[in-house]
């Protein structure tokens, strides 16, 4: 990662991205939270996800808008179909699953609040356990992902 003349700044590419495991593929996450920025999870929340063929995430919505483009491969979501390419805008509280295609899918997803970003599934896997056992809440997870992750300019 590198940084320009200045502060304001961060400039990274796909290829610098820290992967981590989970159960429907991997992802990488930047909160877009600043070192001089005061505490809270107001930042917004930048994320690559990649889902292995044929991968099933349940019924879920998360509390802010989002907006996720389709980098490669493809998968369904109500019923459309979403090719590499393809951008969908989604507003906060809107209740969705997908299905990963036969050549999984990545995507690049914007979420305008780190705390909104939080995924509240619905149905069989209502209550689901999606953050690291280490972690007591999920705001305590959030906590140290932003340490972790957060944009550092030099």
């Amino acid at each position: 990662m590198t940084t320009g003349r200045g502060k304001g700044f961060v400039n990274t590419s796909l290829a610098e991205l820290q992967w981590a495991e989970n159960p429907k593929g991997r992802h990488c996450t930047w909160h877009m939270k600043w070192d001089d920025e005061p505490d809270g999870f107001a930042y917004p929340v930048v994320s690559v996800l990649e889902y292995a063929p044929g991968a099933v995430v349940p019924p879920h919505y998360h509390d802010c808008d989002y907006v996720s483009l389709v980098l490669e491969g493809d998968f369904t979501v109500d019923g459309r179909h979403h090719v590499a390419g393809d951008i969908r805008f989604v507003k906060g509280g809107t209740v969705y699953g997908l299905v990963a295609g036969p050549r999984g899918c990545k995507l690049f997803e914007v979420q305008t609040k780190a705390i909104g970003a939080l995924p509240h599934h619905l149905g069989e896997a209502a209550g689901q356990r999606w953050w690291p056992e280490e972690f007591a809440t999920p705001e305590d997870f959030l906590r140290a992902a932003a340490r972790l992750e957060r944009l550092r300019p030099e």
